[in-house]
């Protein structure tokens, strides 16, 4: 059950003083195909019931709906611990140039629906193209200002993103 769950991530105690994400939405940030046969067989198995729509932003990703796993994990874990929340999953193509992610952040930043944008997907900064960085700035200020709050995961690597190693 979401309860289980809930007890598993320390959410119990914030889920029972009602913090549940009523009236909120969550915007996922995703560059990989999604199964959305996963996420309701998910939602299914563990009383999860959040409205979930999918933008699309200069054409779908590539590969297979089964991916490595990321999305369908992003949009389980922001159900659950938000199970009151609606979400909404913005995907682009993984292209290897920083125009789609800009574009896909710029649209999240223009439709202003979700309080809440979550991305587990980045790279080490130092590798973004010219001027990348400074236009993503520029829209994450825009979110900011109009209230939207935008967290990242640190990475596979963590701090160490930018360390190169022949693993």
């Amino acid at each position: 059950t979401s309860t289980q769950l809930a007890d598993d991530y320390g959410l119990s105690q914030l889920l029972a003083q009602g913090r549940t994400g009523m009236g909120q939405t969550i915007g996922i940030v995703e560059f990989e195909k999604f199964s959305s046969t996963d996420i309701s067989t998910f939602d299914a198995c563990y009383g999860l019931s959040n409205p979930t729509s999918t933008v699309t932003v200069d054409g779908p990703p590539s590969g297979s709906a089964s991916g490595s796993g990321e999305a369908a994990l992003d949009i389980e874990l922001a159900a659950v611990n938000a199970p009151s929340a609606s979400i909404i999953v913005y995907e682009a193509p993984n292209e290897t140039s920083d125009a789609s992610a800009l574009d896909l952040y710029n649209r999240i930043a223009t439709d202003d629906q979700a309080q809440v944008v979550t991305t587990s997907w980045g790279f080490c900064e130092q590798d973004n193209e010219p001027g990348g960085a400074i236009q993503e700035n520029t829209i994450f200020e825009r979110m900011a200002a109009q209230g939207q709050t935008m967290v990242a995961a640190s990475g596979d690597s963590g701090s160490e993103d930018c360390f190169v190693t022949d693993r």
